[in-house]
């Protein structure tokens, strides 16, 4: 009993020493959190039981796990420091810096508080600006924006700043509703119209996810995708899970059963919950997808022989094909105005919940995304779609 708790605040100073303290240096063995760890004896056990504290720290646990079967440990003042996912990613937080780490220990995130602000700074472990983070009273997060300091989401809480309401897409104006528990209701568009509902079953978990066309995707008991299906009870893909060495639940491939198109029976398959490859029913490889460090730097279709190229937010930037830019995607403050072709010398309009409109160009220069807002002006004399 007494030599547990010295184990324990050690432990968890080796976490956090190792996420923040030798971040440019060869970092330590690694400790292994995976769930056949827990099935060592009690004494060998890297991390105390919430009933060994409780006479210790009045009552307030430093070990749990939450409903999805991700590991919580605490400080002793309560405060969240380790978070070990089913699928063995893990989160460091101490003094206002949040590491995030894959697997395979790679760095994914590394969130800052920004002295004297009440900014948080997302960047890669490179250091590369991904975007900031307003925050609100109590450090609660009110407002997200990319690298280019475009809002992208906006949170809204009740009287109290305690619960969440509701969070605002602000690229699409997609608004998701929250009861008081956290557990997201139904999304609503920008003129308030219910185009998706959650729903959980008798442990809070997500079960199932429907859109206003009846599509579904459906949730394992770990919170991940299992399958999608149409409105007519059909699967579209099928996602498979596996344990790994250390016992860890994670995501080894996703097929298409649509039996719809050329992807019929298309396989992809992952590596740290990314898509590495694509495989055809036939088993070549027709789609390869390729990272700068842990960010998708660009994927190539060798059905068609194009390259997509992504930002550092993931976004997409532009297609080309035996090196001719074929198309490119119109962004204004961040958000998809619209699709450039360059062969045809067309502009396809992008219509949140609308249907695309597309208008063939009198010269061959390249539209910005302000001119389609000016577009929509001239068009459609309705700016809700672009606010």
């Amino acid at each position: 009993m007494k030599k547990t708790i010295p184990v324990i605040i050690t432990t968890l100073a080796f976490l956090n020493n190792t996420a923040f303290g030798f971040m440019e240096a060869l970092e330590p063995p690694r400790v292994n959190f995976g769930p056949q760890d827990q099935l060592r004896p009690v004494e060998q056990q890297d991390f105390g039981k919430p009933n060994y504290m409780v006479d210790i720290l009045p009552n307030r646990p430093i070990a749990a796990r939450d409903k999805y079967g991700n590991r919580l440990y605490f400080t002793p003042g309560g405060g969240l420091t380790v978070k070990v996912n089913v699928d063995g990613s893990q989160e460091f937080s101490l003094s206002g810096k949040t590491i995030k780490k894959d697997v395979d220990g790679n760095v994914i995130e590394i969130s800052e508080r920004e002295k004297g602000t009440n900014r948080v700074i997302v960047k890669t472990a490179a250091g590369e600006k991904i975007g900031h983070q307003e925050l609100g009273m109590g450090g609660k997060v009110m407002n997200e924006y990319d690298y280019e300091g475009n809002k992208v989401k906006s949170y809204k809480y009740d009287k109290y700043g305690k619960n969440v309401e509701h969070v605002l897409d602000e690229l699409t104006m997609t608004k998701t509703i929250f009861n008081a528990t956290g557990q997201a209701l139904y999304d609503e568009d920008f003129e308030g119209n219910k185009i998706a509902q959650y729903t959980y079953d008798n442990q809070g978990r997500m079960e199932y996810k429907e859109d206003v066309y009846g599509n579904k995707s459906y949730f394992n008991k770990n919170g991940n995708l299992s399958h999608t299906e149409n409105y007519k009870g059909d699967k579209i893909t099928e996602y498979s899970y596996k344990k790994d060495a250390s016992g860890n639940t994670i995501l080894e491939k996703s097929v298409d059963i649509s039996n719809m198109g050329p992807t019929y029976g298309d396989i992809t398959y992952y590596k740290n919950g990314k898509p590495v490859y694509t495989t055809s029913s036939e088993g070549g490889v027709v789609k390869d997808y390729c990272y700068d460090g842990v960010k998708l730097a660009y994927t190539f279709d060798r059905r068609t022989n194009e390259t997509t190229y992504y930002d550092i937010n993931s976004k997409p930037l532009y297609t080309v094909f035996n090196e001719y830019k074929i198309k490119e995607w119109i962004y204004y403050t961040g958000r998809l105005m619209g699709f450039y072709n360059e062969h045809d010398n067309t502009v396809q309009i992008y219509q949140y919940q609308r249907d695309d409109i597309k208008i063939q160009l009198s010269d061959s220069t390249k539209p910005t995304g302000e001119m389609i807002k000016e577009w929509y002006k001239q068009y459609f004399n309705d700016l809700k779609t672009i606010r």
